[in-house]
């Protein structure tokens, strides 16, 4: 059964970790992040000014994984809002994958490893808990 699976989380929330440990052992599996546009020689540097075409790199690979027939697509982004994910859902459905969404809450302290400033955090939280208002989301 080919599946994608859609990770949902405020950065640094062990979206990554998560994605890694669902993938071992998976023989055709590829993870997607937009995290990866900002990798330079295993650093992280996040430009704002590149975020977009961050996310378009990650829809790019998730479509190729697809096409490929991977038996696992994970990704792995923010996806605090709906309309984040819609575009990973229709490629699922268009290609034949059941799609998970998993909502992964952070265990840690409050630093969110990417320098994400407060105030983003926060809204992004307000934007989950819009979306998931049926949830308690602690």
């Amino acid at each position: 059964m080919k599946e994608m699976i859609v990770l949902i989380g405020i950065p640094n929330s062990g979206k990554s970790s998560l994605a890694k440990l669902l993938v071992k052992g998976v023989e055709k599996s590829v993870i997607c992040s937009a995290d990866d546009f900002f990798m330079v020689d295993g650093e992280y540097i996040y430009n704002s000014e590149f975020i977009k075409d961050a996310h378009t790199c990650c829809r790019e690979k998730a479509m190729g994984a697809c096409k490929a027939e991977v038996e696992m697509v994970v990704i792995d982004n923010t996806n605090v809002s709906a309309s984040e994910i819609e575009p990973y859902k229709k490629m699922a459905e268009k290609n034949g994958y059941t799609v998970r969404e998993i909502i992964v809450l952070p265990t840690h302290d409050g630093d969110n490893g990417h320098k994400v400033p407060v105030k983003k955090v926060l809204s992004m939280i307000d934007r989950l808990r819009n979306r998931f208002n049926d949830l308690m989301l602690i």
